[in-house]
C-alpha cells in the first residue's frame, strides 16, 4: 500500500500523533520517524528510503518545524524526488523566507486543534488519498455496526488520546499518550486496552501483542532496553505459560514459565560457558530430572536439586 510520509519537529510530537492516528483510522497507510524506523537501520536512510518510496510528502509547518535542521533536509529531498506537497500549518506562525521558497504556489490548510470530523481536516484527508491508493472507509463497531467518531482528548493529568470512542469511552482503535512519552496503540474495549496492542513503556522497553481488560495478558513479545527479547505467553504483565527468553549474549531459556520465573521443563543454552540443559526446572535452577551437556562431551544425566547433580 502507498504511504505519506509525516515531517514535523519532534517539539510538535503531540500533534504529528494525532495526525498519525487520524489518517491511520481513516486507512491511510503513513510513515513517520521514530516510528517507522526499522531496527537496526540507520536513521537517515531510512527517511530517505522512505521519502523517496511515498506518494506524498505531509509537511506540519510550526515556528519549530521552519528551524528544524532534519525538516529542512526533509523537505529538500521531497522536492528534488518531486513527491507532492500537502502542508497543514498547525500554529499560527509567520512563514519564514526559506520555507517560502519551497512551498511557493502550495496551498497551505490551516488547523490548529486536531478535530478528525472538522472539514478543514477532511480536506487533507481527501487531498492524501488522491495520491495513495487509501480508499474512503467508515469505522464501526462490528457488534452494533453504529459509526464511532474519532476524537482526540486530552486530559488533565497532560495524557492526551486519538482514535475512536462509544459512549465517552476509548472503543475501537486509537493511541493513548502519557506525559512522560510512554504510549500505547492498539485496540480499546469499554475504557480499557483490549485485543491487539503495541505499549511502549518511558523505560525503553517495548510490548507487541494481546491485551486483556487492561492487562498484558495473551501472547506478546517484549523487547527490553537492555537487549532482551521474549516471546510468548502472559498473564498480568508477568511471563506464565511457554515462552522463549534471549538474551544479547547469547543464553536461551525456552519452555515453560511461572510467575516470571522459569517453572517446568526448559531448554537452556549458555554459550558463554559452552553448556546445553534440556530438563526440569525450579525458579529458574535444574530441578528435577534433566541433562546437562558441555561443550567438551561431558554429560550429566539424572535427578537435579537445586541446580545441583545429585544422581
Amino acid at each position: 500500500m502507498a504511504h505519506v510520509f509525516i515531517s514535523y519537529s519532534s517539539k510538535d510530537i503531540k500533534k504529528a500523533d494525532a495526525f498519525r492516528s487520524v489518517f491511520n483510522i481513516n486507512g491511510i497507510k503513513t510513515w513517520m520517524a521514530p516510528y517507522d524506523v526499522p531496527s537496526g537501520c540507520r536513521y537517515a536512510e531510512a527517511i530517505t528510503d522512505a521519502i523517496e518510496h511515498s506518494d506524498c510528502f505531509c509537511l506540519l509547518l510550526s515556528k519549530a518545524s521552519q528551524e528544524s535542521d532534519q525538516v529542512d533536509s526533509e523537505v529538500n529531498l521531497a522536492k528534488g524526488a518531486e513527491i507532492p506537497f500537502i502542508i497543514v500549518q498547525i500554529e499560527d506562525v509567520a512563514i519564514n523566507k526559506a520555507f517560502k521558497y519551497y512551498i511557493t504556489n502550495k496551498h497551505i490548510e490551516k488547523i490548529l486543534d486536531v478535530n478528525a470530523d472538522s472539514p478543514e481536516m477532511q480536506k487533507v484527508i481527501d487531498a492524501v488519498r488522491k495520491h495513495t491508493d487509501a480508499e474512503e472507509t467508515e469505522t464501526v463497531d462490528v457488534l452494533t455496526q453504529t459509526a464511532i467518531p474519532m476524537q482526540t482528548i486530552t486530559y488533565e493529568s497532560g495524557s492526551f488520546y486519538t482514535g475512536e470512542t462509544l459512549n465517552g469511552l476509548r472503543h475501537g482503535k486509537g493511541k493513548y499518550v502519557w506525559p512522560d512519552g510512554e504510549y500505547y496503540e492498539g485496540e480499546w474495549a469499554n475504557g480499557v486496552r483490549h485485543g491487539k496492542g503495541k505499549l511502549c513503556f518511558s523505560n525503553g522497553n517495548t510490548y507487541v501483542g494481546d491485551f486483556t481488560e487492561d492487562t498484558i495478558t495473551g501472547k506478546g513479545r517484549m523487547e527490553y532496553h537492555d537487549g532482551r527479547v521474549y516471546d510468548g505467553d502472559w498473564v498480568n504483565g508477568i511471563k506464565h505459560g511457554k515462552g522463549k527468553l534471549t538474551c544479547p549474549d547469547g543464553k536461551i531459556y525456552d519452555g515453560d514459565w511461572e510467575d516470571d520465573d522459569m517453572t517446568g521443563k526448559t531448554h537452556f543454552v549458555n554459550p558463554g560457558i559452552g553448556v546445553i540443559y534440556d530438563g526440569e526446572v525450579l525458579k529458574g535452577r535444574m530441578h528435577g530430572k534433566g541433562r546437562l551437556t558441555y561443550s567438551d562431551g561431558r554429560v550429566f544425566e539424572g535427578e537435579w536439586e537445586n541446580d545441583k547433580f545429585i544422581g
